[in-house]
């Protein structure tokens, strides 16, 4: 139940919300490891990222602000690979990435080729840190307090799962909003 609460409070839609707790209970009950399915999930995610940035008209509407939309469309995805590199790439894999969230969310003006890049980068840092992590590493405790209670490595993934749809969600809408001002 906690791992439902956590999506819910995240604002991930009902009908994915059950799909990502049918997948913990197979998993759970057919002894797989659930860095197989993550593996696919992130996957399926990042997919969806390099989608949403092909998908902008041009690159300066990647960058534009518009009414109602505090981050750009470039600014999250920067935040994405950035959120991701660290909290995978480095606090699981102990990658030494360094993140510097502040430049994510304030850079200007990076070519559509660049973030394309980024998110091929972050796709294999996330990849080749699944696939090395134990059943016993998923089980620890992971390293942060960004909750009330600590919480495992394995529902930690699963709540960057969550927070990587949710921000893929503010892309599209940004990207749409932009596209009506510009078009």
């Amino acid at each position: 139940m906690p791992v439902l609460a956590c999506i819910k409070n995240q604002g991930i839609r009902k009908n994915n919300i059950y799909s990502l707790v049918l997948y913990l209970f197979w998993v759970r009950n057919k002894k797989c490891m659930i860095t197989t399915i993550l593996i696919d999930l992130y996957n399926k995610e990042l997919d969806k990222l390099k989608n949403e940035i092909t998908a902008y008209e041009t690159d300066e509407v990647l960058w534009k602000q518009s009414e109602g939309v505090n981050v750009t469309g470039g600014n999250l995805c920067l935040y994405i690979a950035g959120n991701l590199q660290h909290y995978i790439g480095n606090m699981i894999g102990d990658s030494g990435y360094i993140r510097n969230k502040e430049a994510e969310l304030k850079a200007k003006n990076v070519s559509r080729e660049r973030l394309l890049e980024e998110i091929e980068n972050t796709r294999q840092i996330v990849i080749d840190t699944l696939e090395q992590v134990s059943k016993a590493e998923l089980l620890k405790e992971f390293p942060t307090k960004d909750f009330e209670e600590p919480v495992t490595t394995e529902y930690y993934l699963v709540h960057l799962l969550n927070n990587l749809c949710f921000n893929l969600g503010q892309i599209n809408f940004h990207r749409k909003q932009a596209e009506t001002v510009v078009g």
